[in-house]
Order: C-alpha cells, then sequence, then structure tokens
C-alpha cells in the first residue's frame, strides 16, 4: 500500500510541475521528511474548505498537547520569521534549494539558536508581533534539526502543527502529500447528497436535491445508481455534491481531495486540490453553493464553473461544467469523488429535462436600486450613503437592492442597508456614510458598525475623513456609524494581594468590546518586558527570563484600542 501510495503521488506530482520545471529542481519524494514524529493523523488536510479560504496547508494533530519537537523537513536557511496573536500565531518559514518553502505555524516556541535570536530581536524592537526576514546566511538548518515546539497560538481552535509547502518563487501553497509527505488515510470518502441547479440565470438557481443515501439507491460494481429519475424544468444545468473523506476513521469528516463528472460517459469536469494562490483564496465562497452555506451551514460543492471564479483547482472544464439538454431524454450524469490516497466513491443519476427555463425571481425584484456588474469600477449612491464596486469586487451580476431604517439609541447615523448576505464578495467594497452633526470632539472614534450574526454591534473599522466616515467590507449587510470612546479593560488573573499565584509567568486578561485591542506597553521597573499577546483568549502573559529582576517587580501596563482610548495598570509585585 505504501507503494502504490507512492506511485500516485509521483504521477499527480508529474503532472503538476511540469510546466515549472524552469523554477524548481528535480524531486525525489524522499527529498523532505515528516515535521514530526507522532503519527500523520490530521485535524485538516490541505484545502479544506473555510469561512472565506482554502486550507493552504495541513494541520497535524499533537493529541491535544503542546510542547512536541518539530523538525526542518530539509536542509536550506530561515527565511521568514512571523509572530502574530491571530492567524498562524508564531510561524517559521525554511527556504529549501530546491525551489520550495516550507511553513511551520501555531508554534508554541522555536528551539535553540532560532528562539534566541528571536527573543533578542523582539527586545530590540519591543514588540511581541512581527514579521521578519533574517536573510540567507543568518539562521541555516539541517533536515531534522528541531527548529520549535509545537502549540496552540494564533488563531488555532487547539493545539496542533500547520504545517505547509509553497513554491518559493510563487509562494502558492500546494498538497504537502505531493512530495512524499504521508498522511494517515484508512476510508474511502462518501457523498451526502447531490444538488441541481438551473445555470440560465444570472445567479445558479438551485432547484432540486436529493440524500445520497436511501432505499432509492441500488449499489453496484460501478457505483451507487439512483432509481428515480430526476426531472428538471430547465435547459442548462449543473451539477453539485456534498461529499465528506474519512482519514483515520469513519466517523471524524473531511474535505475531500478531488472531484469528478462525466455525462453519458464523456469527462465533463474535474476539481482537484492541488495548488492555488493566496489571492484567489476567497474563491471557496463562489466554489461552493454559497446561498446554500449561509442559510443551512453547509458545504455543496458545485461541478461547474461560475464566471468568476478564477481559482486554478478544476484540470478539466468541458464547456464549464453546464449541461445543455437538447432532447427530453434521461442523461446519465455520474459523479467521483475522491481522496489523495486513490480511494473512490461513485454515484451515477439520471436526468431529464422538460426543456423549460425557470425564471430567477430574485434577479427580477421590484426593489432593485441599481445593477453591478462584475469586472467593472461602478458607484452606487443614495443620500448620505455611498458604495463603490471594484472590478475585483463581485463574481457575478449584482441586482443591487438598498434601503435605509431609521437610528436608533447608541447609533450615530441611519442603518443603511444592503440585503445581500447570501452573495459573496471577492476583493470587497468601500462603503461610506456622511457624518452629520457629530461632535468634533467624537470624529477620531468614529467607525463603520454593523451586525454580528447574534446581532450584537461590531467595528467594520474605517475612520471619518473630510465629512464622511468610510471602510472596505467583504461582506453585505447592514451599516451605521458608531463612535468607540470605551477604554479597554484590565484584570489581572494570577496577582492576588500584591503576589504571583502562578511564579512561572504574569497573566492579564484585556479586552475591548467594539474597536478591538491595538497595542499594548508593558514596563517593569521602568524597563520594557516580552508580554505575549494571545488574541482568541485576551490573554497578555509575561513569562519570567532572565529580564526579570529578582526583588520586587513595579509593572506598567497601557492597553490602546484601535480608536486612541488607553487603559493604564499598575501594581508592585513580589514573587513567591
Amino acid at each position: 500500500m505504501k507503494t502504490y501510495i507512492k506511485y500516485i503521488a509521483y504521477y499527480h506530482l508529474l503532472l503538476l510541475l511540469y510546466p515549472f520545471a524552469i523554477y524548481a529542481q528535480p524531486l525525489s519524494l524522499d527529498y523532505f521528511r515528516s515535521p514530526m514524529d507522532t503519527p500523520m493523523i490530521l485535524s485538516a488536510p490541505f484545502g479544506s474548505l473555510r469561512d472565506n479560504h482554502f486550507h493552504s496547508g495541513m494541520d497535524i494533530r499533537t493529541n491535544e498537547k503542546i510542547g512536541l519537537p518539530v523538525y526542518a523537513v530539509a536542509d536550506g536557511f530561515i527565511s521568514r520569521i512571523k509572530y502574530s496573536a491571530v492567524g498562524y500565531g508564531k510561524a517559521i518559514y525554511i527556504d529549501h534549494p530546491n525551489g520550495y518553502t516550507s511553513v511551520y505555524g501555531h508554534l508554541n516556541e522555536a528551539n535553540g539558536v532560532i528562539g534566541a535570536y528571536i527573543k533578542r530581536y523582539q527586545y530590540e524592537q519591543e514588540q511581541f508581533e512581527f514579521d521578519h526576514f533574517p536573510g540567507k546566511n543568518r539562521l541555516p538548518v539541517k533536515k531534522g534539526d528541531t527548529i520549535g515546539w509545537s502549540g496552540n497560538s494564533g488563531t488555532s481552535t487547539g493545539p496542533h502543527l500547520h504545517f505547509e509547502i509553497r513554491d518559493t518563487r510563487t509562494e502558492e501553497p500546494m498538497h504537502p502529500q505531493l512530495f512524499g509527505i504521508p498522511a494517515v488515510d484508512l476510508f474511502a470518502p462518501a457523498f451526502k447528497s447531490v444538488h441541481l441547479y438551473n445555470l440560465k440565470p444570472n445567479r445558479p438557481e438551485l432547484l432540486l436535491s436529493i440524500s445520497a443515501q436511501g432505499n432509492k439507491w441500488i449499489q453496484t460494481d460501478s457505483g451507487s445508481f439512483y432509481t428515480d429519475t430526476l426531472v428538471v424544468p430547465a435547459q442548462t444545468i449543473g451539477i453539485g455534491t456534498e461529499a465528506v473523506d474519512f482519514m483515520d476513521n469513519n466517523t471524524r469528516a473531511y474535505s475531500i481531495y478531488g472531484l469528478e463528472l462525466q455525462i453519458d460517459n464523456t469527462r465533463y469536469f474535474e476539481f482537484k486540490l492541488t495548488r492555488f494562490a493566496f489571492d484567489d483564496t476567497r474563491c471557496v465562497n463562489v466554489h461552493i453553493d454559497y446561498p446554500s452555506y449561509k442559510l443551512q451551514n453547509v458545504r455543496y460543492q458545485k461541478l461547474f464553473l461560475d464566471d468568476g471564479n478564477s481559482i486554478s483547482l478544476y484540470p478539466f472544464k468541458r464547456s464549464k461544467g453546464r449541461f445543455v439538454f437538447k432532447d427530453t431524454s434521461p442523461h446519465l450524469f455520474k459523479l467521483t469523488c475522491r481522496d489523495f490516497s486513490g480511494n473512490t466513491s461513485i454515484v451515477c443519476v439520471y436526468v431529464r429535462s422538460t426543456r423549460q427555463d425557470a425564471t430567477n425571481t430574485a434577479a427580477n425584484g421590484s426593489n432593485v436600486s441599481s445593477i453591478i456588474y462584475p469586472r467593472r469600477s461602478q458607484n452606487f449612491s443614495a443620500p448620505g450613503f455611498k458604495a463603490e464596486f471594484m472590478p475585483s469586487s463581485l463574481y457575478d451580476t449584482l441586482y443591487l437592492q438598498y434601503s435605509k431604517q431609521p437610528m436608533h439609541a447608541g447609533l450615530l447615523s441611519d442603518i443603511h442597508v444592503l440585503p445581500h448576505e447570501s452573495v459573496p464578495l471577492h476583493k470587497g467594497i468601500a462603503i461610506a456614510i456622511q457624518a452629520d452633526s457629530i461632535p468634533e470632539r467624537l470624529k477620531t472614534k468614529l467607525s463603520i458598525g454593523t451586525y454580528n450574526k447574534s446581532g450584537i454591534v461590531r467595528s467594520a473599522g474605517g475612520g471619518f475623513e473630510n465629512g464622511w466616515v468610510s471602510c472596505k467590507t467583504n461582506q453585505f449587510g447592514s451599516f451605521f456609524i458608531i463612535a468607540d470612546t470605551v477604554s479597554p479593560s484590565i484584570k489581572p488573573i494570577n496577582i492576588i494581594a500584591g503576589s504571583i499565584a502562578d511564579s512561572a509567568s504574569i497573566k492579564i486578561k484585556v479586552e475591548d468590546m467594539l474597536s478591538g485591542i491595538c497595542c499594548y506597553k508593558g514596563l517593569i521597573n521602568g524597563r520594557w518586558v516580552l508580554f505575549e499577546y494571545d488574541a482568541k483568549n485576551d490573554l497578555l502573559e509575561y513569562f519570567f527570563d532572565e529580564h526579570t529582576p529578582e526583588a520586587k517587580l513595579d509593572l506598567d501596563l497601557t492597553v490602546w484600542d484601535k480608536k486612541g482610548n488607553s487603559s493604564t495598570y499598575k501594581t508592585s509585585i513580589k514573587r513567591k
């Protein structure tokens, strides 16, 4: 089985890398080693479907533990170190001579010389967060060197290692298993549902859905066949599916590696997670049935290509996956889902058409305020409100609807509503609201507000300029002006009666309920010290080290939010 997996990986790699051979040296599947010694059991494979992006690496389980060794997968040098309170958290990038870069995210700390270099740099810059490029000869590494320890830093939902391989030249992430890095995969993927869409309207219109399990399915050597013929009132249709992969057990579901569509035994469409550009990763929102995701929180993957979908994950797309009925006879649609190891599942459905196009009522609503086209710069304006659409904002034509609601307590403007939450945006739009009769003292505190999923006011960002408050947003919704005049809160966690309950560190909770934490500065006995910021837990933590005085510690901590409001916490501490 291991030899078969290596053969499949090598075949995929040849197909994938041939056009790029002038940029990278030929690869051996033994060039890279595993980044960890633990079994390669994944919590997320490469390309998993996420909110607004495809997952750019593989997430390796660490059994909920922090502090397992992480190894350089090949010789090279540390080309980048990025520490952040969000995203990848503490991350190390290694450039390799073969033209590829390995990335290690959510680390707990770096090891040895690398760790000392990082801490020295942080103290020189007086910053926990940084994005630094050391240079080619500063931090060389050998294959198998321990570069750090696994952790839970950044926007991580639990301890694991986020691992990537990128094309150094383009920075495009690539499937690590193409390079011979294994992952435990013992089970075949499975279909959960099948969906048919009318593609004649301006936007794909869901016509019908069926479960991929039940007594209407017959299992054969050629796949699973649906016994009823599906009838659609449309001439041009596309098909989609919800499919999942199973890797180390048959209960934990993952995103699949690939999908293929054949119609009447003719290859029509293929989706394969091999590599993509970060600039296109938001195309996940047009790869899936976005309205169904927003309404039902389920991701149906489409086996047809929307005009605005630019991501390069479709190696074959006859007629963009769109099938035009020229008769009313049944046609066979065969769907194959596969994992990287070559395990497959197949479902087959017969579809016939009444050759009548359904109408897209959403596009013909009587309250359409403007028609906004993709790949164009267009502006929409109403009294006190402006929206600017860039050429890359939309995937498809938008029949824009707009309404205005009166302001209520706590807001500083009317509420301007663009009710298209089920329409995905790619690069976003710029919106602006006129700021009338707002006191001068508040103008530096202004931003655009909106509602989160729970209906709670949150800041969408932006600020005041020339009589307007503006920001850029990647989602439609309701927008209004708010002012943040409340300073962040600072609450010590383990400082009790002037002593530290935990002798290893000082822990302080910091929160800001509107614009968010911007920056902070911690001093002990008048000197800057390194407080690490964990944004997901609202935690600042200073670990005692060689910079910590042995005697009394006079702590002076100031925290600012994104609108310049600040709070200061001062105390004297004795170490137990």
